[in-house]
């Protein structure tokens, strides 16, 4: 009969002893179950279905552990261990934390996991042990490919969110588990180049955006947003509105080195190589709300600003010849060109023009084209000439207090306009044209009777010594010698009358001279005596003409007989000599 042991029946066997199952010969201490003769070991509880068993067989060469249902192995907190012909393969153990950690044994052995694709076995996953763990997948990896509301999160050494996916908001954060946008960087971002350059941006403390070049750490900062008042700055970390305008500025080019000869620039380029295309151009709109009341349609072009080729050399390495056009928009009109600043000779000429040409104009033909300078109070407005060396001169309109001072000026030399030059022309408000500094001289009367021989005694017997010099605009006469010397060529006119007086007959001249040489004379011959009732003459002459600069000019006294008794009478009111520039 068999034996039957339950839970009130036992045996116990002494250390060594043996049992046989399907064999009278067992190998080893314990149980030996024989599965040749059609035996196997079958656990199953007492009282339970004989379905629910846990059964242990072998067919010679590989075994089976085979459960009916549920397969626990307890370990009573020691490792699980699969071993090969007695060497450590694979554990499964708990630390301290209740972590479960999964352990290969074999040093340096990758963990592969494998599956079946239509019946060839694939390398799902590798785990190079070798490489600190590199994880390899053979396709794709996908993490929540269910779409739950479930995280992911990839730390490192000093960051605890390097790289984080908000599932809930589709969401990706890098140094941030609470990222606001698809892409929430907290940190730089930065390009790099092959060769090791880097750029790229962050946001700093003061909350703008900072775009860098060469390298972040030794870099320097290239453009600036501001978060607050969305002002651009190239060159600058603080583009700020100008405290001189109403409007907000919202680009700021600026060079980021003290004294760069280069400075800061905004280059706007094109594509062409053809005379009449633009090299590049800027185009202003006024974005108003179509349909609003009092507005014109959505986004209208109010003006623009276009430089364009004007070589016509399309193989020129040197485009010199640009042209600069600006361009505006009258009301209900096309685009019109309505200046232009252009360099159509480059080698010796640059123009600026004003064009009405392209205005509808009264009628479609007159349109007019100004240059308009406005100062503020009672300063000066104009146009201001320079030289590659320096001031030349210019025109200024000047209010000067009140709307009859008004004057329109000319002005020359000097370090700048109205900045010790000279006024040239004066034009007052009702038209009246005056030129401050032109050449002039008045001189009057003598100290006392001048005798002619003394007169005549004297370089090329020129008046001279006047008492009164009443003018001498520009210092171009010379009291002392009787020369006014001509200042810059021109037309000119000269004047002198004399009273003299001539007791005996004799010839008395009163001659102009060019250089020192007579051009004309007066001529009173036997000019008086007491025998003939009187004694004083008077004599007087006018010269104009075309003179060259550097040319002087004087008044003479000539003539015969005796000249110690002839003199001229020296009262101012009887003698006057003068001259100016026409």
């Amino acid at each position: 009969m068999p034996l039957v042991l339950d839970g009130t029946t036992g045996f116990n066997l002494p250390l060594g002893a043996e049992i046989g199952v399907g064999t009278n010969s067992p190998a080893g201490n314990g149980l030996h179950v024989d599965h040749t003769a059609g035996a196997t070991l079958r656990l199953t509880r007492l009282g339970t279905s004989t379905s629910h068993f846990v059964q242990l067989e072998t067919d010679g060469a590989h075994g089976t552990l085979r459960s009916e249902g549920d397969l626990t192995l307890d370990s009573d907190n020691g490792n699980w261990r699969l071993k090969d012909s007695g060497t450590s393969v694979f554990e499964i153990s708990r630390d301290s934390n209740t972590s479960v950690n999964l352990y290969n044994a074999i040093s340096d052995s990758d963990i592969i996991i494998k599956g079946n694709d239509g019946g060839s076995a694939i390398n799902a996953l590798t785990l190079d042990m070798s490489n600190l763990g590199f994880a390899s997948f053979n396709a794709n990896a996908f993490f929540n490919e269910s779409a739950s509301d479930v995280d992911f999160r990839i730390k490192s050494v000093n960051q605890t969110n390097m790289f984080y996916v908000d599932a809930s908001t589709d969401h990706i954060g890098i140094g941030t588990s609470s990222p606001n946008t698809s892409l929430d960087v907290v940190g730089e971002i930065s390009v790099t180049h092959t060769n090791g350059q880097r750029n790229g941006l962050y946001t700093n403390t003061a909350g703008q955006l900072v775009f860098f070049r060469n390298n972040f750490s030794n870099g320097e900062f290239t453009m600036v947003i501001d978060d607050e008042t969305g002002n651009v700055g190239i060159g600058t970390i603080g583009p700020v509105s100008s405290g001189y305008d109403t409007g907000s500025k919202k680009l700021t080019v600026m060079s980021t080195t003290l004294n760069n000869a280069t400075s800061g620039y905004l280059e706007l380029a094109s594509r062409a190589n053809t005379a009449g295309y633009n090299a590049g151009a800027i185009q202003f709109n006024n974005f108003e709300n179509a349909g609003t009341a009092g507005t014109g349609t959505q986004n209208r072009t109010v003006g623009q600003i276009r430089t364009v080729i004007t070589t016509t050399d399309s193989n020129a390495g040197d485009d010199s010849g640009g042209t600069m056009e600006f361009w505006t928009k009258p009301e209900a009109q096309a685009l019109a060109k309505t200046m232009t600043i252009s360099t159509q000779d480059p080698n010796h000429r640059a123009d600026v023009t004003v064009d009405a040409t392209q205005l509808a104009g009264d009628s479609g033909t007159n349109a007019n084209a100004f240059f308009n300078a406005k100062a503020k109070g009672n300063y000066y407005a104009g146009l201001d000439i320079k030289s590659n060396s320096g001031h030349v001169g210019g025109w200024i309109g000047h209010w000067n207090g009140s709307s009859t001072d008004r004057q329109l000026q000319a002005r020359v030399g000097g370090n700048g306009l109205n900045s010790s030059d000279y006024v040239a022309i004066r034009a007052d408000y009702l038209g009246r044209v005056t030129h401050p500094n032109r050449p002039h001289f008045r001189a009057r009367g003598f100290s006392g009777h001048y005798y002619v021989n003394s007169i005549q005694s004297a370089e090329a017997n020129r008046l001279r010594g006047w008492k009164h010099v009443d003018v001498n605009r520009g210092s171009h006469w010379d009291n002392s010698t009787g020369k006014f010397t001509i200042p810059v060529t021109g037309d000119y006119a000269f004047y002198c009358t004399v009273m003299f007086t001539n007791p005996s007959t004799m010839d008395f001249h009163l001659s102009f001279q060019l250089n020192g040489s007579v051009i004309t004379a007066s001529n009173d011959h036997n000019g008086g005596g007491s025998g003939q009732g009187h004694m004083w003459n008077g004599s007087s002459l006018a010269y104009s003409g075309y003179f060259s600069a550097n040319d002087y000019v004087g008044f003479a006294i000539t003539g015969g007989g005796s000249t110690s008794t002839t003199y001229l009478y020296g009262a101012s009111v009887y003698s006057v000599m003068g001259g100016y520039l026409l």
